[in-house]
């Protein structure tokens, strides 16, 4: 048997932005350009101030609304920009909690993913030594001081799987697990009022449930587990490179 994978499309939280920057704030520089031309072709010195004194209430409107349309991009952009650096931080911070244990030398890689705030959907990456090994980790990155709070899905997974590509880490969760008996729920953890799903927690204290998901290949299957059907990271990078203009 082989275990066929789609295609690794690499995660990021910032493309699209400068695109969607441009086209909202582009109607705002060109009205201004406009503005500032048409009072130096005029011979005006009063320039833009007094052309928007002068201007309808339908231009001030739209003027008013393009405004903030900008604002609200560059919004989104610096939002982004932080919690990919939160991101990043929490994923150091999780690493450094299985660096210091010896039993977890075999820890690969860990990210703690932006659509989750950095904080609720958080994956770990182990080269499994023994039987238990993968959801021991699992629990230790769902309950360590680092990863407690909101900590609603801790996902563990093998060594050829990229914690940071969220493409892999459900592509593992999709065909390496049986939810009857990879799925682990914690009940009363650690919640917070900050967290959108507080206004259904079934207690008055900030309790949630947690689901730990064991994403790797069974330990007990290893030798007959089908091997994954893909070609090798060399080869990928030298397509893409060859190709980047279409992939």
């Amino acid at each position: 048997m082989i275990q066929f994978r789609t295609s690794r499309c690499p995660s990021g939280a910032l493309l699209c932005l400068g695109g969607r920057l441009r086209t909202l704030g582009s109607p705002l520089f060109a009205l201004l350009m406009q503005a500032t031309t048409g009072a130096a072709s005029e011979g005006s010195s009063t320039g833009i101030l007094n052309l928007i004194a002068r201007s309808t209430a339908i231009s001030l409107a739209v003027l008013f609304g393009l405004g903030l349309m900008s604002i609200w991009s560059w919004g989104i952009f610096l939002y982004k920009w932080w919690t990919f650096r939160r991101a990043a931080k929490q994923s150091a911070q999780f690493l450094e909690v299985f660096r210091r244990s010896n039993k977890f030398s075999e820890v690969q890689a860990v990210w703690a993913h932006e659509i989750g705030g950095a904080r609720m959907f958080n994956v770990v990456s182990i080269k499994q030594r023994y039987a238990g090994h993968a959801r021991q980790a699992g629990h230790i990155l769902n309950q360590c001081g680092v990863g407690a709070y909101m900590s609603r899905y801790s996902v563990v997974v093998d060594d050829d799987i990229d914690p940071s590509n969220l493409q892999e880490v459900m592509w593992a969760v999709a065909t390496r697990t049986d939810p009857a008996l990879d799925i682990d729920i914690i009940q009363r953890g650690m919640g917070s009022k900050n967290d959108p799903m507080y206004v259904a927690y079934p207690y008055a204290a900030p309790l949630s449930s947690k689901a730990i998901i064991d994403a790797c290949r069974p330990w007990d299957h290893l030798d007959e587990f089908p091997a994954v059907a893909e070609a090798s990271k060399e080869l990928q990078d030298r397509i893409r490179q060859k190709w980047k203009g279409i992939l």
